[in-house]
């Protein structure tokens, strides 16, 4: 085994830092992102059309008490926390198709900053993920409702056995 010359203080952590970033690993962890974007009008003409039976079946009652409680932008709400719900399955990755909505909650804070409750499959997906934590961003504007979340997942296991050199 070769001797490896020692690095200036700093530097081979710098190193690791870049690298980090660039694969989206961090210490002691990963990184998984997920967006998506949703039409307002679309949400807003399901609404519209199925009206509570909509509602009921994709978000929690507590979503809807918000959305619904402002008169004018309820289908920007709705898309919003919709596009959440969908950004936060491409960030869990699944691996087949989620029809559990309301297992995925947008839930908003009295600063106005949102965090996502998970409960039942996405709990239990989450922390067969290893996900430690998960943040939120949801934006309308017009016809358009976008939202991002990422999830901080914990690092894996270190691999048992020996290293031979």
């Amino acid at each position: 085994m070769m001797a490896q010359a020692e690095a200036p203080p700093g530097v081979e952590r710098g190193q690791r830092k870049a690298r980090a970033r660039r694969t989206g690993r961090q210490a002691g962890g990963s990184l998984s992102v997920g967006i998506d974007a949703v039409s307002v009008a679309e949400v807003s003409a399901a609404l519209n059309r199925f009206g509570d039976r909509y509602v009921r079946r994709v978000f929690t009652s507590h979503e809807a008490g918000y959305c619904l409680a402002a008169a004018g932008v309820a289908g920007a709400r709705l898309a919003a926390r919709f596009a959440a719900k969908e950004a936060a399955i491409k960030a869990l990755e699944p691996g087949r198709r989620w029809t559990d909505w309301r297992a995925i909650e947008v839930r908003r804070r009295r600063s106005g900053a949102c965090t996502l409750v998970l409960r039942g499959d996405a709990a239990t997906l989450a922390d067969r993920r290893g996900v430690r934590h998960l943040a939120v961003s949801m934006s309308h504007e017009g016809d358009l409702a976008v939202a991002v979340v990422i999830a901080l997942r914990a690092a894996p296991p270190p691999r048992s056995g020996h290293r031979h050199g």
